[in-house]
């Protein structure tokens, strides 16, 4: 992870950026199911395109 954070680091971005919001879990056989359950973790994603609405690639 935390070469992970490293690289993240020598990254800006720019132009076109789309985010978007998810929640990771796993199987929990009782519990509340939905964005209310204990057992999800929430997190966020983010991504520059390029003029193609490709990912960049390129620092």
């Amino acid at each position: 992870m935390q070469a992970m954070c490293e690289r993240d680091t020598l990254y800006t971005l720019q132009g076109n950026v789309q985010v978007d919001d998810a929640y990771l879990s796993g199987e929990r056989v009782s519990g509340k199911a939905g964005r209310g359950s204990e057992n999800k973790v929430p997190f966020v994603a983010a991504v520059s395109l390029n003029t193609k609405g490709h990912p960049c690639t390129s620092k």
